[in-house]
């Protein structure tokens, strides 16, 4: 449910891989017609506004793992369980901390653009002219250069940019393609009628996959040339994810697609350039011979460094207190937006909707929570509670995964896990309408969250599957029962204008009374709720949790599926797929690309990494 992000929306995707699993139309559960309780105390509201305010300040530079912005809201999202007396969830009850290694970011080494083979021949510019995009592949190419337009293939909306083309007409060419997708004249997407909003079609490594896909020597992305919504270069920083089957993956300016056009002999590259977006926008443009050669050389390596969760413990009590309930959101953010003020200090993307107000809300449960405990009406059978603020899950729901594979670190088997709660973009209530997704993960959820929503005003809609978006598709993935709270998208999300001062506070805390109550009675319900596998559209799974993060030498499988397709066929947790039949793999893309094209029942052979031994593994594919 986020914006897509540069790199890494094919993790929206990330079941293909998993268990069977869609988003369904949720079901509405109506507020009661009871008299809407108050938002709760002025003060508790402050209080909340407060911690808003705090992480998205200037002061925390925007929450980007690797920046010592992040590091002081660590600091301070740790300083808050502390100062409420609630117990560290690591190291033995020793450290607020649980870190990680993930890639910060990418170095780019080598980076080479030249164009050649019309009436004239030059060397575009690193840095100025293009740019490496972090989820590139590593390696040189040339090729024809071929403008393919938004390069989109959607049958649904029947769409695509590679129609009437032979499978192979574009095998070792270098394609061209504009950023976004079929917009209006007011530069609105057609498919979306919104500024500013896009569909998963525009992702760039759904573009980068359709190009992989049939046999491009590399992609250029540039943005159309009406509306240019950003003039600047998106960098390797910028754009870390898994590389497309180590496809190299550039941005160019628009100016320099106009220097193409021009040495490929066209006199007016800004009518030629307008016309093909013009087809593009209608749906008509055909792939087309830019009638140059382009070559060129894209050399990265990852930069990894040290991030951390933040959690505390709440502990339970009585028959139920070896049980949890996991309570996260998301800390981190994008860091700085590359723009600046008049006195030339750096603009942050600040992320007070997402994901301070996720975060705010945990802390503001725990401290409810820690309250309630100790009054004389607290249950004396209850289940425990981990509180934790998630880092990475704007580069792939790392924090997340992380601690979904090392939940021993907390002193918690996955089994013990009755519930995972996630509060991610809670901020910006509007009309007393909200969601909760991950309502299929139980059929328990409806009945959870009526009772809850009792008198509170607010209409909730509750389904979906779990999958893909925020940090309970990690805890879905695992068979546990898992309910998203969000209060809707809106055009500010990963901008500069998602502000503290949009933040809706006395609808959060609002809406933060409900899942208070749905907690209370998650903890003391005698029976746990039963996962239910959500139902998917037809397809195939693998039946594993891939490492989304990965080093461009294959995928890591974080977590096999009891009983899935993957275990059937013999692959063990910690393996590394680094082929698929005759195909390398070198990354979470690459293997998700690879299950989306298989049918349920296909057998593929699978080369493994073991430890120091390569295996290869027939594995017949399940049905989603």
């Amino acid at each position: 449910m986020k914006p897509f992000r540069f790199a890494l929306l094919s993790l929206m995707a990330f079941w293909l891989c998993c268990a069977p699993a869609t988003a369904a139309t949720p079901t509405p559960v109506a507020p009661s017609a009871a008299t809407p309780m108050p938002a709760g105390p002025v003060s508790e509201v402050e209080q909340y506004l407060a911690i808003v305010r705090k992480l998205a300040s200037d002061e925390m530079e925007g929450r980007a793992p690797g920046t010592p912005g992040i590091v002081r809201a660590r600091d301070y999202v740790a300083g808050r369980f502390e100062s409420l007396g609630m117990r560290p969830a690591f190291d033995g009850g020793r450290s607020y901390l649980q870190p990680l290694q993930i890639r910060l970011g990418m170095d780019v080494k080598k980076a080479a653009l030249s164009v050649g083979g019309g009436d004239a021949k030059f060397d575009a510019r690193a840095g100025a002219d293009f740019n490496v995009l972090g989820f590139s592949g590593s390696r040189a190419f040339e090729g024809e250069a071929v403008m393919v337009g938004y390069c989109i293939d959607e049958p649904t909306r029947k769409y695509d940019s590679f129609a009437g083309v032979a499978a192979d007409a574009l095998k070792g060419k270098v394609l061209v393609a504009f950023r976004f997708e079929p917009q209006d004249a007011a530069g609105h997407s057609r498919w979306t009628g919104k500024e500013e909003e896009w569909t998963r079609a525009a992702g760039l490594t759904i573009k980068a996959r359709h190009a992989q896909a049939r046999g491009a020597a590399a992609l250029l992305l540039v943005n159309p040339p009406s509306p240019d919504k950003e003039a600047g270069l998106h960098t390797a920083d910028s754009t870390v994810g898994p590389s497309v089957g180590g496809m190299p993956v550039m941005q160019i300016s628009s100016a320099l697609l106009a220097r193409i056009v021009r040495a490929a002999g066209r006199e007016s590259p800004a009518a030629a350039i307008a016309d093909w977006q013009k087809q593009a926008d209608a749906g008509t443009l055909k792939p087309a011979s830019l009638g140059v050669t382009l070559t060129g050389q894209a050399d990265l390596s990852p930069r990894m460094g040290t991030v951390h969760n933040v959690a505390a413990v709440l502990p339970g009590a009585g028959k139920l207190d070896d049980q949890w309930i996991i309570v996260g959101g998301h800390y981190d953010h994008l860091g700085a937006s590359g723009q600046k003020k008049p006195d030339g200090t750096p603009i942050y993307l600040c992320g007070a909707d997402d994901n301070a107000s996720g975060s705010a809300g945990v802390l503001t449960l725990a401290r409810r929570m820690a309250a309630s405990d100790k009054a004389d009406s607290a249950p004396a059978d209850r289940r425990s509670v981990l509180f934790v603020c998630f880092t990475g899950e704007e580069v792939g729901l790392l924090g997340s995964a992380y601690l979904a594979g090392h939940l021993d670190q907390a002193g918690i088997r996955v089994a013990q896990v009755a519930a995972m709660v996630n509060l991610d973009m809670i901020g910006r209530m509007k009309n007393d309408q909200a969601w909760v997704l991950g309502g299929e993960t139980s059929a328990g959820w409806a009945a959870h969250v009526k009772a809850a929503a009792e008198g509170s005003g607010i209409a909730f809609r509750v389904g979906g599957s779990g999958a893909g978006g925020s940090d309970q598709s990690s805890f879905a993935s695992r068979g546990i029962p898992v309910a998203f709270f969000f209060t809707g998208m809106h055009k500010d999300a990963h901008h500069v204008t998602d502000t503290a001062d949009r933040i809706n506070g006395e609808g959060a805390v609002k809406l933060l009374g409900v899942t208070d109550r749905l907690i209370a009675s998650l903890r003391a319900e005698p029976e746990r709720m039963i996962f239910v596998q959500p139902r998917g559209e037809p397809g195939a799974y693998l039946g594993i949790v891939p490492d989304p993060s990965g080093d461009g030498h294959g995928c890591a499988v974080t977590h096999v599926q009891a009983d899935g397709p993957a275990a059937k066929g013999g692959l063990k947790d910690g393996d590394v797929i680094v082929g698929w039949n005759d195909t390398a793999i070198a990354s979470f893309a690459d293997l998700l690309a690879k299950v989306g094209q298989a049918k349920p029942g296909d057998t593929v052979t699978l080369k493994v990494r073991r430890d120091d031994h390569d295996l290869q593994l027939k594995v017949t594919l399940g049905a989603r």
